[in-house]
């Protein structure tokens, strides 16, 4: 790896539009092949949306954008580093992913949703994961105490991760260290949404030893090869080659506040409310003829 952005800042301005399309030179990754299955080709499609879209692309600090109607893709751009055969950090969205996977080996009957996560990862069986389920990691339901604050100590789950430097004070190197740390919460299992980035790297723990193979190589087998994925992916791990399914947002602006108790509305940019108004709004008479049609 060459990276050229500091591993404590690449994931904030102004480096990380291009540390989001570089992953591979900032951190460790790990490819997710999509074999030799076909690919599945998306049919190309005149929308007639690039007015909606133009606000986005000035305004919103964005390196690629697509919008896909009725199975055809109608609009593609690409802005900064981005270009069409670019990998793009997916941030949360690695949690679907994951979702969708459970999801597979679960109706091969490779796990129990209902199974106790500590039977599979007996290494968090003193945390505060005790007794919770797998369907509680899918819900965000866990009730541990670990806090989703970016703008706090999120840099310590980092450097479990592989995504910051060492830092004194932050014992755990891995993510099977770090685990064990996270406590009980004060309510039970299932009973409220508590969103933890862990719960996502537990759950992934869970699905390759459930598969008996590391996550990259399940995900590639079970999932993006039979998509018909047009390229390989990458999954990032931490130092002991746990894959990291994802980490924390940009930690500017409002994302100092994302999933934490304070994102609220009024976190958000007046600027970036009025861009997303904007385009509901022009989609809306579409929306209205669509809907008129198909009554």
């Amino acid at each position: 790896m060459t990276a050229q952005v500091p591993l404590e800042s690449w994931q904030v301005g102004p480096w990380n539009r291009w540390a989001y399309v570089h992953v591979d030179e900032v951190v460790e990754p790990v490819p997710v092949t999509r074999g030799d299955a076909p690919v599945s080709e998306l049919e190309r499609g005149s929308g007639d949306v690039d007015d909606l879209v133009k606000p986005l692309l000035e305004t919103a600090y964005v390196d690629g954008l697509s919008v896909v109607h009725r199975g055809r893709l109608v609009a593609e751009h690409y802005r900064a580093e981005m270009t069409e055969t670019s990998l793009h950090l997916s941030q949360s969205v690695g949690k679907s992913v994951l979702g969708l996977l459970v999801g597979i080996l679960a109706a091969r009957e490779l796990l129990d949703p209902g199974e106790p996560v500590t039977e599979r990862v007996p290494e968090a069986g003193d945390s505060g994961y005790a007794g919770a389920t797998v369907q509680h990691l899918l819900d965000m339901t866990a009730a541990i105490d670990f806090v989703e604050d970016y703008a706090v100590d999120f840099w310590r789950y980092d450097v479990a991760c592989g995504w910051h430097p060492p830092v004194e004070g932050a014992d755990a190197r891995t993510i099977l260290e770090f685990l064990p740390t996270i406590g009980p919460a004060d309510w039970r299992h299932g009973q409220r949404f508590h969103y933890a980035t862990p719960n996502t790297d537990l759950l992934g723990l869970v699905a390759e030893r459930a598969a008996g193979a590391p996550l990259a190589e399940v995900i590639a087998e079970e999932l993006w090869g039979p998509l018909g994925a047009e390229r390989d992916a990458r999954v990032t791990v931490d130092p002991a080659g746990t894959a990291a399914i994802d980490l924390n947002q940009d930690g500017t602006r409002y994302f100092d506040y994302h999933h934490t108790p304070d994102d609220t509305l009024d976190k958000v940019s007046a600027q970036s409310l009025a861009v997303v108004g904007d385009v509901v709004l022009g989609a809306l008479p579409a929306i209205e003829r669509h809907l008129s049609g198909a009554r």
